[in-house]
C-alpha cells in the first residue's frame, strides 16, 4: 500500500509544473525570484488564439468606445495589440530576457492610435484591465485542468499582474499634439517599457 501512495505522489508531482525560485533570470515584471519552466509556457501557448479571440469579443461589449464590429480594418488593431502582449508574455515565462521590443512597440502604436481617435488613454487602460481579468479566468481553468499547484498559480497571478502594469504603461510614452489625431512620441514615462 505504501508503494502505491508513493508512486501516486510521485506521477502526480512529475505531472505538476514546478517552479524554481531565486533562478539566474527574472520573470515577467522583472521579479528575480520567479523562474518558470518551459512546460508551463506549453501548457498555456495553444490557449492563446481562442484567448485572443475571447478578449477581441469582449471588450467592445464592456467598452463603450470600442462599440464597433471587430471583423473588419478596425478591428485588426486591437486584434494585433492583444496578440502580441499575449504572445510576449509566454515568451517571457520561457526565458524572461526574451526581446520584447516589439510587444513596446505595438502598445505604443496602440496609443497613438486612442490619440488618432480622439480618445484619452482611459479606454485602453480600460480594455487591459478587461484583457487581464480574461486571461486570468483563462489561466485558471487551465491551472485546474493540469492540476498546477497553487504555488503555480500564485507565482503565475503576481507575474501577470506585474506585466499588466507593464503593458499598460507604454501607451504613456505618446503624448498628445495640439489636439485630437495629433499624437507625438515623447521618452518620458514608465521605464518598463522600452524605448
Amino acid at each position: 500500500m505504501e508503494d502505491v501512495d508513493a508512486s501516486s505522489t510521485t506521477a502526480r508531482r512529475a505531472a505538476e509544473v514546478r517552479l524554481v525560485t531565486r533562478g539566474p533570470k527574472t520573470g515577467p515584471g522583472g521579479d528575480a525570484r520567479i523562474r518558470f519552466p518551459p512546460e508551463l509556457a506549453d501548457i498555456v501557448r495553444p490557449e492563446l488564439p481562442s484567448l485572443t479571440e475571447e478578449i477581441i469579443t469582449e471588450i467592445p461589449q464592456v467598452i463603450p468606445e470600442y462599440a464597433r464590429p471587430m471583423d473588419g480594418p478596425y478591428g485588426r488593431v486591437p486584434r494585433m495589440g492583444v496578440g502580441q502582449a499575449l504572445a510576449t508574455f509566454v515568451e517571457l515565462i520561457t526565458d524572461p530576457a526574451a526581446p520584447h521590443e516589439h510587444r513596446d512597440e505595438v502598445c505604443r502604436k496602440l496609443g497613438e492610435y486612442e490619440a488618432i481617435e480622439g480618445r484619452s488613454l482611459d479606454s485602453l487602460q480600460a480594455a487591459y484591465r478587461v484583457g487581464a481579468h480574461l486571461a486570468w479566468r483563462r489561466a485558471v481553468e487551465v491551472g485546474t485542468r493540469y492540476s498546477l499547484s497553487s504555488k503555480v498559480m500564485a507565482q503565475l497571478a503576481d507575474a501577470a499582474f506585474s506585466y499588466i502594469d507593464e503593458l499598460a504603461s507604454c501607451p504613456l510614452r505618446v503624448t498628445y499634439g495640439p489636439g485630437p489625431g495629433h499624437p507625438k512620441r515623447t521618452t518620458s514615462g514608465a521605464s518598463g517599457c522600452s524605448g
